[in-house]
């Protein structure tokens, strides 16, 4: 323990901990529980947000799909303005533009799909969230060096 006043082998100090790190991942969808709480009823909310984001996958990759297989853009211009076609003005690469992003939108929806199948709530890469909110210790997570946590956190 140096001036900072932090023991790496003791739980953060409370004017060093962040009570709310890590619940952005949680209130975007990116996780099933928030770091912490892992017997809550909040998870069924968190559940609709992630069939959202499974939709919206989905829904890019028709999109682009469809847009990638109409060859007449001139007589189709004005539905793919409103569907938002961004490669309209784009006529050599419009083609290869949407198979891109639909072969994107394949692979955010499949990292999602293997993320909620394999990970739990006590996956490694949560833990330093879980060391910034004061629930474990730094040494923990691999910080032994009190201006390494001081980095770390940015107080």
């Amino acid at each position: 323990m140096n001036k900072t006043g932090i023991n790496p082998n003791k739980l953060l100090p409370l004017k060093y901990r962040i009570p709310n790190a890590g619940n952005h991942i949680y209130e975007i969808g990116f996780i099933r529980q928030q770091i912490g709480e892992y017997c809550t009823n909040k998870v069924k909310y968190n559940l609709y947000k992630r069939h959202l984001l499974k939709f919206i996958y989905i829904s890019h990759m028709i999109k682009f799909i469809i847009t990638a297989n109409i060859r007449d853009t001139h007589k189709y211009r004005n539905i793919l303005i409103i569907i938002g076609d961004l490669s309209i003005g784009l006529e050599s690469i419009r083609i290869h533009y949407n198979i891109f992003v639909a072969l994107l939108s394949l692979f955010c929806l499949l990292t999602q799909l293997l993320h909620e199948r394999f990970s739990s709530p006590s996956s490694s890469w949560l833990r330093p969230f879980a060391m910034m909110k004061g629930l474990i210790t730094p040494s923990d997570v691999g910080l032994n060096d009190s201006n390494e946590i001081i980095k770390f956190i940015k107080r």
